[in-house]
């Protein structure tokens, strides 16, 4: 095992003793026997256990792409009302600011509210 330094010395390690091996040699080294590990725990299954495990994967990842789709389309849909309830607030504080400039000048109730859409009962407050 310690002469072993290629990728070709791997495979041809993990063949040569497969039949006295516990798992696979050299996963630390190489993604590929991590993987043709994970094939044979899943091949030495029974049909019954592969097809519940097959299942458990697919509940798995239909539940991360919901959660993901989520995550995603509620984060955009958020910021966009943000978006807008930002725009709107700043339009209100807008007619206020020219609705208290208006109120300043000597401008009627009806006239400011005219203009600036709000209501009388918030232009008294102004």
């Amino acid at each position: 095992m310690e002469d072993c330094t290629t990728k070709s010395d791997y495979w041809l390690y993990n063949i040569a003793n497969m039949d006295t091996m516990e798992e696979l040699a050299f996963k630390e080294k190489d993604s590929d026997f991590v993987n043709l590990s994970e094939l044979a725990e899943f091949r030495a299954m029974s049909i019954p256990e592969q097809d519940r495990y097959i299942r458990q994967i697919d509940r798995e990842v239909v539940w991360k792409n919901v959660m993901d789709r989520k995550y995603r389309f509620g984060f955009s849909d958020g910021k966009e009302e943000g978006r807008t309830e930002g725009r709107a607030e700043g339009k209100k504080d807008q007619a206020v600011e020219t609705a208290r400039k208006m109120k300043l000048r000597g401008y009627s109730v009806d006239v400011i509210a005219d203009i600036t859409n709000l209501i009388p009962e918030e232009i008294a407050k102004i």
